[in-house]
């Protein structure tokens, strides 16, 4: 169940951050002075991470980042991306609290 717990924490911040890059998107979409926008693959940045588990969540997003040109995605697109993005992060503290709470019953059980 740790490794379970391990791999739910992984997805976590991935997701988080995730959910930083497209909303700093958002934010700077009408910036004119702004001509590109940050994308990366977070299934790679997934994947990776869970191979590296140790590595700072940052680095990998880093590695997997490029400049976008912001007339190739549209606001709407992006407004709808950080949502899907939040419901993944929402999902994963739901099932990391029943998780939490399985342990907790088990503990608590064994206690007796």
């Amino acid at each position: 169940m740790i490794t379970e717990v391990n791999s739910i924490i992984t997805a976590m911040r991935v997701a988080k951050a995730e959910h930083e890059m497209l909303a700093n998107n958002v934010a700077n979409y009408n910036n004119a002075a702004i001509n590109h926008l940050q994308h990366a693959n977070f299934d790679a940045v997934l994947q990776h991470a869970q191979l590296q588990p140790n590595a700072a969540t940052s680095d990998i997003v880093n590695y997997h980042t490029q400049s976008i040109d912001k007339s190739q995605i549209s606001l709407d697109q992006l407004t709808a991306d950080t949502l899907d993005a939040s419901g993944k992060y929402r999902t994963l503290v739901e099932t990391l609290n029943r998780k939490m709470g399985l342990m907790s019953i088990a503990i608590s059980n064994s206690e007796r």
